[in-house]
């Protein structure tokens, strides 16, 4: 239901008496700015791309995902000049050829989440459901699943939160992407081992108590520390497995995200 990663770089800067203006190639093309230096230590990589994030302010994002519902579109907007990254985001796939594309949507401002399901699921005048992770309702379990995979792939911040707190660096390499200079890092991540440390998530309580235990993430960075493109894999027993991969642009663009309005919401606090 939910709809919610690339070569060597060879790179030569050449300054030949042109003061501050670039340099160009053979071929008469900018030289690419080089990848940043490979960190294998999760705390400072993560510190600096949240550093990065916050001075960008907001980013768009894009992409695909597949679950038990089959592969859906990603497009969305985050926000992370903000205490907690605000989202923005939305899943659409087509049941069947006969019928219009199924949205889901997830809203996140200031800590707080909602989700709109498919049509039918709530009511048309009140379609929103305010998350509550710690509810016993189904359905809450299920929105709570399916918010964290679509957080964890389209704000790093709170990926990198979870990475610090229970994974390791399982690989880096320097390549390259859309023509520009990155480090693509491999980070898995025991989720049972990161609720140990961030013991007040609800949702990531929610969801180890689901029976989840692993996330792998992917970041490809640039020399700003930016992620540009993000990829996620984890088993999550209402999705099956949920798998994202998204790119990241339109960075520093006006980015207004709001809470939908309390009189559409099913469930208002």
């Amino acid at each position: 239901m939910v709809r919610a990663g690339w070569g060597v770089l060879l790179a030569a800067v050449l300054i030949a008496g042109c003061g501050d203006q670039p340099t160009e190639d053979g071929a008469g093309r900018q030289p690419e700015p080089s990848p940043p230096p490979v960190e294998h230590n999760l705390e400072p990589l993560a510190d600096a791309v949240t550093r990065a994030l916050r001075e960008q302010g907001s980013a768009r994002v894009s992409g695909d995902a597949t679950d038990v519902g089959g592969q859906a579109g990603v497009q969305g907007t985050a926000r992370f000049d903000t205490a907690q990254t605000d989202l923005d985001v939305a899943l659409e796939r087509r049941a069947s050829q006969d019928s219009g594309p199924e949205r889901t949507r997830l809203v996140i401002v200031e800590g707080k989440g909602y989700l709109r399901p498919p049509p039918a699921v709530t009511p048309a005048n009140r379609p929103w459901v305010r998350l509550d992770p710690a509810s016993g309702d189904e359905f809450q379990q299920y929105a709570a699943q399916v918010a964290h995979a679509l957080r964890v792939t389209v704000d790093p911040r709170r990926a990198l939160e979870l990475a610090v707190a229970g994974g390791h660096v399982a690989g880096s390499e320097r390549q390259t992407l859309d023509n520009t200079g990155v480090v693509h890092y491999t980070i898995d991540i025991d989720l049972a081992r990161a609720l140990e440390r961030r013991a007040e998530n609800q949702v990531l309580q929610r969801v180890v108590d689901s029976g989840a235990r692993a996330l792998r993430l992917e970041l490809w960075l640039d020399n700003r520390n930016l992620p540009l493109r993000v990829k996620s894999d984890e088993g999550l027993p209402a999705l099956n497995r949920f798998v994202a991969d998204v790119r990241f642009d339109r960075w520093a663009a006006a980015a207004n995200i709001t809470p939908p309005n309390s009189q559409e919401i099913a469930n208002p606090a």
